[in-house]
């Protein structure tokens, strides 16, 4: 179904690689990986959040948001060499003002 709103914009929330994450890359949205006993010990995909408590996705959001303004003055990665991107720190940064 359509919402109206591209899916750069989007920041899909999951616990399945296969049923959520995957497709929402493949989408072209933002994905964040809830942990779950459905993804414990499987690799994230490279550029994909993962969270252990949503309490954290506030702090996501408003990272995905500079992102987009930075990604129009020049290009922002996410990537990491292991796969999905550790933000503890990022977001402990935010959440703490």
């Amino acid at each position: 179904a359509k919402i109206g709103e591209p899916a750069q914009n989007i920041l899909f929330v999951g616990d399945r690689l296969d049923k959520d994450i995957e497709p929402a890359l493949k989408a072209g949205m933002h994905a964040v990986l809830k942990s779950a006993y459905t993804n414990k010990d499987k690799e994230v995909p490279a550029g994909v959040w993962r969270i252990e408590r949503i309490a954290e996705l506030p702090a996501i959001i408003e990272m995905v948001n500079k992102e987009t303004v930075a990604r129009d003055s020049w290009p922002v990665t996410r990537s990491s060499s292991d796969g999905g991107r550790d933000t503890s720190d990022e977001v402990k940064e935010v959440l703490n003002g």
